[in-house]
């Protein structure tokens, strides 16, 4: 698909914290994540450091600091990348997207990008839900060095049309999500087509 243009809100689907490392490849963006990544080893310097945003959704104050912080960056003109799932999942499904965050996308009219993110390994010995994706009760240091060890790892980064932001919060988060589901049947379908690699 077509990266989104500048001044974007972006929905991706979540599957691990190497998404944010992808990402940025793709098209220039800002990231929110949840307040624990403040707490993760190395994360959390390089989130304080590149001045990424963080939320913790169960504070109302906060998540309202967040929301204006959001729609400040996309009024200056760049993307900005909510993972709406509030969480990573293996992959193999994609969990209900939820609608506070989309708040500021309503707010001014900003059409919100469906994004949606997959891996695959060359090696069929690597187990894509335990080595690759990043959830469960994963301990982090272990996890990112046998993640960095792996070779002949593939990500494949899917950009939806734009999607109008109308409507309530809950029923944007439903269409967003239904289009990132729409592109991931759609990629495992080719996916279990593609000849093995030798």
């Amino acid at each position: 698909g077509t990266p989104p243009a500048k001044g974007s809100f972006i929905a991706p689907n979540h599957i691990t914290y190497a998404d944010i490392c992808v990402l940025p490849v793709a098209t220039k963006v800002w990231f929110v994540s949840k307040a624990d990544v403040l707490r993760w080893p190395l994360f959390s310097w390089l989130f304080r450091f590149s001045r990424n945003l963080t939320v913790d959704r169960d504070d109302i104050r906060c998540l309202k600091v967040t929301n204006q912080a959001i729609a400040q960056r996309i009024q200056d003109g760049y993307n900005v990348c909510v993972f709406l799932e509030g969480t990573t999942s293996g992959g193999s499904e994609i969990l209900p997207f939820r609608g506070p965050l989309l708040q500021p996308a309503l707010d001014g009219n900003v059409d919100v990008v469906p994004v949606c993110i997959t891996w695959r390994a060359d090696d069929p010995t690597i187990d894509l839900d335990d080595d690759i994706a990043y959830w469960r009760d994963h301990p982090m240091e272990p996890h990112v060095l046998r993640f960095l060890g792996f070779r002949g790892i593939h990500c494949t980064i899917r950009f939806g049309d734009p999607i109008p932001a109308e409507g309530d919060r809950k029923a944007l988060a439903e269409k967003v999500r239904d289009a990132v589901v729409a592109m991931h049947d759609a990629g495992t379908a080719r996916g279990r087509t593609r000849p093995s690699a030798q």
